[in-house]
């Protein structure tokens, strides 16, 4: 949709960082993803002269596949365990998801939900310096956006789970804390945009109370 780009423009304006996970090849996510706005030109290497996969820079785009065997490990009793420490080395690079399952939005959900990179100064400094990424002060806030049943986990796991009004199946509805009506990225700029004028209105209140 047209209104696409600046709508995520307008979430990097007000700090949100904007993610791709789909089923989709690594090139095509790319275009998808650099025509949206969610990838720029500095996510590519210096000397790339086309916009595909293998020029962006590491970390940047993980296929689903690769993306699993990086962040679960197998324990002694030959289980798969969650490696947030893995975890943590990967997200605040990663911008596209190809090749994806459902399952893979749950992760990242969690992963981040449970993250604690920003109590560690030294490597945020290091991602600042080397890599011009900023990690917010504090727990990340996770919203997610899906409309099939198998999204439902991930949409109920995220702190916030947006659903597809149109095109989203009903149990995807029910796991969801707001549905799009307009199946449109741009009703989430809405929703934050009046969910932070309410939370500003709120701290204005109560210092008079």
């Amino acid at each position: 949709r047209k209104e696409v780009p600046g709508a995520i423009e307008k979430c990097y304006e007000a700090g949100i960082d904007v993610r791709l996970v789909t089923g989709d090849s690594p090139n095509t996510a790319v275009s998808i993803a650099y025509q949206a706005g969610v990838l720029k030109d500095f996510h590519f290497t210096d000397n790339a002269n086309e916009k595909i996969s293998i020029n962006l820079k590491p970390n940047v785009l993980m296929e689903g596949k690769v993306f699993r065997r990086k962040v679960y490990r197998i324990d002694d009793d030959g289980n798969k365990e969650f490696d947030q420490t893995a975890f943590d080395k990967i997200w605040p690079h990663l911008r596209v998801l190809a090749r994806s399952s459902p399952d893979d939005k749950l992760t990242l959900a969690h992963g981040l939900n449970q993250s604690t990179l920003f109590t560690e100064k030294a490597a945020c400094r290091i991602l600042k310096t080397e890599d011009n990424i900023d990690v917010f002060p504090d727990r990340q806030v996770v919203a997610m956006t899906g409309d099939g049943t198998n999204d439902a986990p991930a949409l109920k796991r995220a702190d916030i789970g947006f659903a597809m009004g149109i095109a989203g199946t009903q149990i995807a509805k029910d796991a969801a804390d707001i549905i799009l009506l307009d199946d449109n990225f741009a009703s989430i700029v809405t929703a934050a945009k009046w969910g932070r004028n309410v939370y500003a209105s709120i701290q204005k209140f109560l210092p008079f109370q």
